[in-house]
């Protein structure tokens, strides 16, 4: 009893930013523990195949050209990875990714906020968006683990979030020379976003499109610079769109040009997810917690009800944005991948959270009585600190990081480790000019799963883990192989 009360009077001390930093390192904490046991999944070598043993960089952009996709910089990324790191990068992919996006949803929410509002503001702010996205990713291995897919989708949202960064912060500048490299470094990283991935390319094209027409029928004048920006997006995008091996992706959609089937699918999953996200208790509970932080911000901005300010319009901005991704996975390969679902949550609360910006700024506007009862509820003595634990521990409560603290306290992650560490001595001592015949994996960590080698030789992903290790073929014993486990599992939000 003495410890627990010690405890409850800690927490009282701390301010509200350390209460969520604290929070943000009992959800990362475990993910990158758990992350010490990962390995590469069974279509990893694929990637490694075509990128190192094979065919080189150059080589493998055109085949991943000609064959599958054309986004050049993050393949490049996750060639250069694999050939950096090795086997050690799937250890350490999760504090990586993690590190990457606390640090740029930092800068970003920085630089929107006002310089004159305390920088523990863009703390709070970026402590709540990660540990939601992190907690709540529609998937966590998709999302940090299965490290072609993580890498390849988490860095375009990156260089995406950073490209509205130097747009801003390019705004914001008024000395000449800083303003001409600031536009320098933008160019450059708008030409990497477009050739990240296709959806946040086009993300980034809508928003210059979108500030060139608003600029052109409010102010009466032409943005050049953003005219020029989005003329070289478009000129990049060309061999994006055009991609030989996008056409060949499509033509595997069984669904192909079916408009019926991508309005539909479009539509229900679109629902679905702003039913869970939306009216999720932790997102509505961080939500309050925003509200006093908002009315602060408001004391220190000009901000106007405005396009950018508009809260229909940032609403339905929100709504376009997964509707438009939605319907472009389903056309293209006919589905949506729990991958793709991940930067949409993410891009989902940056939206959000300036949204209810937008509402509170409006209602301060309007002098509303019920935001002011709900201001001074929430500021009165002790009342933040209290629910911000609360939110923690709502947050926590069927988070992913349950699941990793799960995986590594059962021993499933221990033994899938060890599992696979057998396996790799088996075929490195195995002839070479055979087909290898090796066991099934019995252990499958909610956390790390995400595909395994089959019972057929002939699949590509035997045979891409045959070439890796150099041996004539590998299979797994058919006799004693379980059933594979349902890995595309959502956590419920």
């Amino acid at each position: 009893m003495p410890l627990f009360s010690g405890a409850i009077q800690l927490f009282k001390k701390l301010r509200e930013y350390e209460i969520l930093l604290f929070g943000l390192f009992l959800v990362a904490l475990p993910l990158i523990v758990v992350g010490i046991y990962n390995h590469p999944a069974a279509s990893d070598y694929f990637y490694q195949m075509a990128a190192i043993r094979e065919q080189g960089y150059f080589g493998a952009l055109n085949w991943f050209y000609n064959t599958n996709m054309g986004r050049f910089f993050t393949l490049w990324i996750l060639f250069f990875y694999f050939q950096s790191l090795g086997f050690l990068g799937f250890k350490i992919i999760a504090p990586i990714l993690i590190a990457l996006l606390v640090a740029t949803v930092y800068i970003l929410t920085r630089t929107v906020i006002p310089k004159t509002v305390s920088r523990t503001s863009a703390i709070t702010l970026t402590c709540t968006i990660m540990i939601l996205y992190l907690g709540y990713m529609p998937s966590i291995m998709e999302g940090l683990f299965w490290t072609a897919g993580s890498l390849m989708y988490q860095v375009a949202a990156i260089m995406l979030l950073l490209f509205l960064f130097f747009l801003i912060a390019e705004k914001r500048t008024s000395k000449k020379s800083i303003k001409f490299l600031l536009r320098a470094i933008t160019m450059i990283v708008l030409l990497l976003t477009v050739w990240s991935h296709e959806i946040v390319m086009i993300f980034a094209l809508f928003l210059l499109a979108s500030s060139c027409i608003y600029s052109f029928f409010k102010k009466k004048v032409i943005d050049t610079y953003y005219l020029a920006l989005l003329f070289v997006g478009i000129l990049a995008s060309i061999p994006v769109i055009f991609a030989p091996g996008i056409l060949m992706r499509q033509m595997r959609n069984q669904h192909i040009y079916d408009f019926t089937f991508t309005g539909i699918q479009t539509i229900l999953y679109t629902g679905r997810e702003l039913f869970s996200w939306i009216f999720s208790p932790a997102l509505l509970l961080f939500t309050a917690l925003w509200t006093p932080l908002c009315i602060e911000i408001k004391k220190h901005t000009k901000i106007t009800v405005q396009i950018i300010a508009n809260p229909l319009l940032c609403a339905l901005l929100m709504l376009g944005m997964l509707l438009f991704s939605h319907a472009v996975s389903f056309w293209n390969i006919g589905f949506s991948p729990l991958r793709l679902q991940n930067i949409l949550f993410l891009f989902f609360l940056l939206l959000w959270f300036y949204t209810s910006f937008t509402v509170v700024s409006m209602l301060v506007d309007r002098k509303s009585t019920i935001l002011e009862a709900i201001t001074k509820a929430l500021l009165y003595r002790g009342v933040m600190s209290t629910l911000c634990i609360i939110a923690v521990l709502i947050s926590l409560r069927s988070s992913h990081a349950i699941v990793a603290i799960r995986d590594l306290a059962s021993g499933i992650a221990y033994r899938f480790d060890q599992e696979l560490l057998a396996r790799y001595e088996v075929i490195e001592s195995a002839p070479k000019d055979q087909i290898l015949v090796v066991e099934p994996l019995y252990n499958y960590p909610t956390s790390l799963f995400f595909g395994d080698i089959t019972q057929d030789e002939k699949n590509w992903l035997n045979d891409y883990y045959a070439r890796y290790f150099g041996i004539k073929g590998i299979k797994i014993n058919s006799a004693s192989a379980p059933p594979l486990p349902i890995v595309f599992k959502k956590t419920q939000f």
